[in-house]
């Protein structure tokens, strides 16, 4: 597939990170999703790499406390 410079790129698997790196480098922005805590420590340290002063314009969202917080709120209703 074509993208265009600017244009987002979405990895729903991101695993290593890779996609997020090589959509950096070609000027695309990136967003990556990954559930296994081995890997986004992985990925971050490779877009951190990547990104080097840039990595500041990162947003990381752990998923985890999202799923607490849906659980708390279902618990809540009943």
């Amino acid at each position: 597939y074509y993208s265009f410079k600017g244009g987002v790129i979405m990895d729903p698997f991101a695993g290593s990170g890779t996609t997020g790196v090589e959509a950096y480098e070609s000027g695309r922005r990136f967003v990556l999703f990954e559930i296994s805590k081995n890997y986004i420590d992985l990925l971050t340290n490779n877009i951190r790499n990547s990104m080097q002063q840039k990595y500041k314009d990162v947003l990381l969202i752990n998923v985890e406390s999202s799923i607490v917080l849906e659980q708390n709120f279902l618990e809540f209703e009943e």
